[in-house]
């Protein structure tokens, strides 16, 4: 886990956010960081990766042989 607090995200689309496998990536290094999905005419959304990604997989979710 990292030290994570926020982190942006921005495209030239009307909607931006992370793909599934950058969500789970961010998910595992910064499970409680904040995300800002933004466009350049400056329009934004503020949500949190346990948000996007509900119910994340887990490495603890792994049942040992």
């Amino acid at each position: 886990k990292h030290d994570f607090v926020k982190l942006a995200v921005v495209c030239n689309a009307k909607r931006c956010s992370p793909c599934g496998a950058c969500r789970q990536v961010i998910y595992e290094h910064a499970p409680d960081i904040e995300i800002l999905m933004g466009n350049p005419n400056g329009e934004f959304t503020r949500t949190t990766i346990q948000a996007l990604l509900p119910q994340a997989f887990e490495s603890g979710d792994l049942v040992p042989e």
